[in-house]
């Protein structure tokens, strides 16, 4: 609620003047899902409103599901209806890394980009920048990657092969194999939005341009494409690895 997150003055009885000092799930909250669990032996969701990351491990090993429902305004109820009573499939992937504990963030007053987020985490998340389940299931293959003027097209065929209509976000990430300190671990390059009926199968386009390889070194003030190995990694999250292709930059 407000009184844990939001903007400086909105939230102003918070501990910290709109910002939450940790991403702990709040504790009063916690026992009580405790208590609700031991009480009912039917399925417990987790409906959860927030705007930033949350520590969901103790709630996970609590809840048989947990709904990521954000700040969703006036059609928020409806909408988390539709997805309980499956009159939709959820198709929402996070904005941001899950961490499984505060701990794994660096100080709050540091401002350098040393393990945070996907790009320099190098640690187990909770869940994952781009992560989403479905009621569905996605498998990719036919990968292929071709060498243009200007970049890289790679083209491959995602399925549907659960019992429902979907949405798969199909999510293109590149690695320097030999990257510097200062380098980022992986990078998002591109991703596509693919709806499939039960069962169908759908070509995906995604595209690599030789820029989005570049990299700005502070050094020299510019920025260079580093020759050397690379990985194209395709899935769908930073951490999903369905396909990854080699790639020889020269």
């Amino acid at each position: 609620s407000p009184l844990l997150e939001g903007e400086n003055g909105d939230a102003y009885l918070s501990q910290a003047g709109g910002d939450k000092k940790d991403i702990s799930f709040p504790y009063a909250q916690l026992k009580y899902l405790q208590k609700l669990k031991e009480k009912t032996k039917k399925p417990l969701v987790v409906v959860l409103m927030a705007g930033s990351a949350v520590e969901l491990s103790q709630v996970e090993s609590i809840a048989d599901a947990v709904l990521l429902a954000w700040y969703p305004g006036e059609q928020g109820g409806n909408a988390v209806a539709d997805i309980l009573f499956g009159k939709t499939n959820p198709a929402g992937r996070l904005p941001v890394s899950f961490y499984k504990s505060n701990d794994d963030l660096p100080a709050f007053e540091d401002y350098s980009m040393n393990g945070r987020t996907y790009r320099y985490f190098n640690g187990q998340v909770q869940h994952p920048f781009g992560f989403g389940l479905s009621y569905t299931s996605f498998s990719y293959s036919g990968l292929k990657v071709i060498t243009e003027k200007n970049g890289f097209s790679i083209q491959l065929d995602v399925q549907n092969t659960g019992k429902y209509a979907g949405d798969e976000v199909v999510q293109l990430y590149i690695r320097r194999v030999s990257a510097g300190d200062n380098e980022p671990l992986k990078q998002l390059k591109d991703f596509k939005r693919v709806s499939l009926a039960k069962g169908e199968t759908k070509k995906v386009n995604l595209h690599l341009n030789r820029q989005d390889i570049a990299w700005y070194d502070e050094s020299v003030k510019k920025w260079i494409v580093y020759p050397g190995a690379y990985e194209l990694v395709i899935g769908g999250s930073s951490e999903d690895k369905k396909m990854v292709y080699h790639l020889t930059i020269k």
